[in-house]
């Protein structure tokens, strides 16, 4: 949207806005929780991250971020201070390219790998980022056997990735 606006919204141009809405709001409970993103998709998390973090939550919280690189990773400092303030929190990062880094046991090289994770059975998943992100990740938490009710996503677009056929739990 930033690009678009850059390059076809001028001074003087009217611009019709709403309030910024979603669906992925987290719901207030004791349950563990899974927060999933990749790319921009940090951005619906990060909100979560500052509700948890204003509530002074003890809840468990893992959050788990995929990106191309760490350069390219919005928010990233941003995010790591939210999950550094909550008692309860644990960070791994996915990065398609580390460069001159190395992996360790919170930054991995290649995609995002749920095995690599602790997911309770009663995590409550949150899940943000590209359709064929999120597709790979509900064919891992499918595996994993997490409850289809207990997996929360937020779509930047049309809602159709959860409906493909081959991705809807049998």
């Amino acid at each position: 949207m930033s690009s678009f606006i850059h390059g076809n919204v001028f001074e003087g141009d009217t611009v019709r806005c709403s309030l910024p809405y979603g669906d992925l709001v987290v719901e207030d409970a004791e349950t563990p929780l899974l927060l999933i993103s990749a790319g921009i998709g940090c951005t619906p998390i990060l909100g979560a991250l500052n509700d948890l973090v204003s509530k002074e939550s003890s809840r468990e919280v893992t959050v788990l971020h995929a990106d191309q690189s760490m350069a390219a990773h919005a928010h990233r400092q941003e995010m790591a201070q939210l999950a550094a303030q909550l008692p309860g929190a644990r960070m791994h990062h996915w990065y398609e390219q580390l460069g001159a880094r190395t992996t360790n046991e919170t930054v991995h090289e290649g995609f995002i790998d749920l095995a690599e994770v602790d997911v309770p059975a009663d995590a409550q998943v949150y899940l943000c980022g590209p359709p064929p992100f999120m597709k790979a990740v509900r064919r891992g938490l499918d595996a994993l056997g997490v409850p289809e009710s207990n997996i929360h996503f937020e779509v930047f677009g049309p809602d159709t990735w959860a409906t493909v056929p081959e991705l809807v739990p049998a």
